[in-house]
């Protein structure tokens, strides 16, 4: 019997892991609640403590799904409900909804505390919710369909022991410093930025001596997240963190990769939607033969990849800023060496240059709504 897959959410860090016998097996960027932490009605905080999934909804739906009373309305933004609009708060994609396990946090499931997606996803990484844990959608779509039946039980939220981040990535000593990076749990420093920062700096030290204007010079490297990273590295308990992995052997400096071809250098590219392959199989083809994957839609990128139950927030944004967007049987071609499809209105050829100086500070911040979706009787979270 294979051992539990276990939740933690680090509110300190807005972070969500999923682990396994000290391997994690999915881990990704949050937002709890903006009035901070508690289980009194009708405060929109966070509870803490242990928690169950004791329902899951929205199996098979695709990414942005409305649900309203936990019922698929359609997608958003098309069929947003009267009486509601684009800046009202909703219910995306999937729910995971919590049941407390300790009496400080019984009232949970009274309360419709979710695990859920949000159309506001340039809040996720900084406490924005009504008391929900919030996540990208395509996050929490792919959380919902690990399908592991150990997600019954969700341990405590709260602030991550070394000991945690310890086991979490020191099950391999080959373990790749990107990986490394990103198991440290910087705040905003999710799994592509960790990769951007390896790629950029190639060993840990190096990132740690940085500045501020040095971070902001590698790939999806803002403001925001600089000021970040040199929070982490200032503080002494991350620093005998730091410590302990270099002890046990971890690796801190990235590892020249070998190409399979350069097909796609200088090309940057969004996968979205579901294919024949995992998004992480597309995105490791991307890699291989030389492009970049960048996390989300901006005049930066050249293509997106396209899949079935593409977001129509991403396509809308695509076609604003003129990204092409092309379809998985497109991208094999280009992998294989074929003639591109012309990207950003320009010809592309196996000489093209992308576009390559973006910089993520991520979005403005919305405006809120309720924190879940109008029901008969309860909270609004």
């Amino acid at each position: 019997m294979s051992p539990p897959a276990v939740l933690h959410i680090n509110l300190s860090r807005q972070k969500l892991t999923l682990e396994s016998a000290g391997t994690i097996l999915f881990s990704c960027p949050v937002s709890s609640g903006k009035a901070g932490t508690g289980s009194q009605q009708g405060s929109g905080k966070t509870p803490l403590g242990r928690f169950r999934i004791c329902k899951k909804i929205g199996a098979g739906l695709p990414e942005d799904t409305i649900f309203v009373s936990r019922l698929p309305v359609g997608r958003y933004p098309a069929a947003i409900p009267e009486g509601m609009n684009e800046h009202s708060d909703f219910i995306l994609t999937r729910i995971l909804w919590l049941d407390g396990l300790d009496p400080e946090n019984v009232n949970t499931r009274e309360r419709y505390i979710y695990i859920h997606g949000t159309p506001e996803e340039g809040l996720i990484g900084t406490p924005a919710s009504h008391g929900c844990i919030r996540m990208t959608n395509a996050d929490v779509a792919d959380l919902y369909d690990l399908q592991a039946p150990q997600l019954a039980c969700l341990p405590r939220l709260g602030e991550k022991s070394a000991d945690n981040i310890i086991r979490s990535i020191r099950g391999s000593v080959e373990v790749p410093f990107r990986r490394v990076l990103f198991g440290l749990g910087i705040r905003f420093v999710g799994e592509t930025t960790a990769k951007y920062l390896a790629e950029h700096f190639r060993s840990l030290d190096a990132v740690m001596r940085a500045t501020r204007e040095e971070l902001t010079e590698a790939d999806e490297v803002g403001g925001r997240i600089a000021d970040a990273i040199i929070e982490y590295f200032a503080d002494e308990k991350n620093l005998a963190i730091i410590r302990r992995l270099r002890a046990a052997g971890l690796k801190f400096e990235e590892e020249a990769r070998e190409l399979a071809s350069e097909s796609l250098a200088g090309r940057s590219f969004v996968v979205s939607g579901k294919f024949s392959r995992s998004r992480d199989e597309m995105k490791e083809l991307i890699e291989m033969h030389g492009g970049r994957n960048l996390a989300a839609v901006s005049a930066n990128v050249d293509y997106i990849v396209a899949g079935d139950n593409m977001g129509p927030a991403k396509l809308r944004k695509a076609e604003k800023l003129g990204v092409k967007i092309i379809s998985e049987e497109e991208f094999i071609a280009m992998v294989s060496g074929q003639k591109a499809p012309a990207a950003n209105g320009a010809e592309a050829d196996s000489a093209t240059t992308a576009n390559t100086g973006g910089r993520n500070n991520g979005a403005p911040a919305a405006t809120e709504g309720g924190d879940g979706e109008p029901v008969q009787q309860g909270e609004l979270f």
